[in-house]
């Protein structure tokens, strides 16, 4: 739990400003975009997670800064919506 004395990680890079309340599981901040793949700021610490072919592709591909949802799925992490 957060509190003003103890803020988390993702407090820390902008989650209260983005959205109140606690932030629901898996959800992280993108702090690089690598060819497909994507670091992840997460609560549980930074994670490499693939962004899907579609995705990648797409208009709403992740970007540094955007925050994420990653899930697992059959290659490893996933982001799986961009917020």
């Amino acid at each position: 739990m957060s509190t003003p004395e103890h803020p988390t990680t993702l407090d820390i890079v902008g989650w209260q400003a983005y959205q109140s309340g606690p932030p629901p599981p898996g959800v992280g901040r993108v702090r690089r975009v690598d060819r497909g793949e994507v670091d992840v700021i997460t609560l549980d610490g930074d994670i490499r997670a693939l962004s899907d072919s579609n995705r990648a592709q797409d208009v709403v591909a992740p970007a540094t800064g955007d925050w994420v949802v990653v899930t697992k799925g059959e290659l490893g992490l996933v982001v799986s919506e961009v917020l």
